[in-house]
């Protein structure tokens, strides 16, 4: 089944896309995956490096992104290259400032050294909207690449070539070929792609339909207000109990980078960040630098 790209404007078909099978997407994911065990080793420094040419490339090619950006969904043309403008700041603000932020944390326990680390979790699953086709992706993937993660992108329908014009950016920046790649598939491929085992967590900014796969672990694009989880309506009326699941306005991450609890811990106010534990050291994985002041186990729900 092909992936149609309509001008908003005219409703002419700007490109017809072929979408990926399940099994491209999967090796899709495993190739993110096995780029990522490389650049994970990579100092700070390094990794600044095609980082901040990725910010050169989109201010070298920002009219034909923006271009792009308004043909697949109608944004007008001065928009769309101040968008290119902001993604290239990005780009720049990660490669300087990642490494001061994700600095170790001495915490004050009982034990007689205490410290939060940041470390990479892995693949980040990325579901972003079509409004901003490239800053909601840049605004994720900056960060995320400089804390040593790899990410796949699947992005809204409606804006295939940007996802893909962004994928050709992170090439032409001089980054592993697969650590960041978009994945040309349908939202009802999300749900098997989140099962993958490669994917370490997920970054969602978008509607319902997005997001209904459920079940997984993720960083979510609230407008810093709490998201909640509710079931619909035949359920409730047959007198189930809404269930509200409350987040930190900042976003959420996994505790850990693995697939278990690193140690016991106790839960801090969420205005103060993070968890502490007794006499031990705190892992802080960072997909997100943003996301990495309040984290919660998804496990444990």
């Amino acid at each position: 089944m092909a992936i149609v790209a309509i001008n908003p404007a005219s409703g002419e078909t700007v490109q017809e896309y072929e979408e990926m099978s399940a099994a491209e997407a999967a090796d899709a994911v495993e190739k993110s995956h096995a780029a990522y065990l490389e650049w994970k080793r990579l100092s700070y420094a390094q990794r600044a490096v095609p980082v901040r040419e990725m910010a050169r490339v989109l201010r070298a090619d920002a009219d034909e992104h923006a271009r792009l950006i308004t043909l697949e969904m109608g944004k007008a043309i001065s928009e769309a290259r101040a968008e290119i403008e902001k993604c290239a700041w990005a780009c720049e603000y990660y490669a300087e400032h990642a490494e001061r932020i994700l600095a170790d944390e001495l915490v004050q326990t009982e034990a007689q050294k205490s410290y939060i680390a940041h470390r990479p979790l892995g693949v980040v699953l990325a579901v972003m909207p079509w409004n901003f086709p490239f800053w909601q992706v840049l605004r994720f993937a900056a960060p995320a690449v400089m804390a040593g993660n790899g990410g796949v992108l699947k992005h809204a329908s409606n804006v295939p070539g940007s996802a893909l014009a962004i994928e050709q950016v992170f090439r032409q920046a001089g980054f592993p070929e697969h650590l960041f790649r978009t994945l040309l598939i349908s939202s009802g491929q999300v749900a098997e792609i989140i099962k993958n085992p490669r994917v370490q967590a997920v970054t969602l900014t978008g509607s319902t339909p997005a997001a209904s796969p459920g079940g997984c672990r993720l960083s979510l694009g609230i407008g810093r207000r709490c998201p909640e989880t509710r079931p619909d309506s035949r359920r409730a009326r047959q007198g189930r109990r809404s269930r509200k699941r409350y987040w930190s306005w900042v976003a959420a991450i996994p505790i850990s980078f693995s697939k278990t609890p690193i140690c016991r811990r106790r839960r801090l106010p969420a205005w103060r960040g993070a968890w502490a534990t007794r006499g031990r050291v705190v892992w802080r994985p960072s997909a997100l630098l943003s996301s990495s002041r309040c984290a919660r186990n998804s496990k444990r729900w």
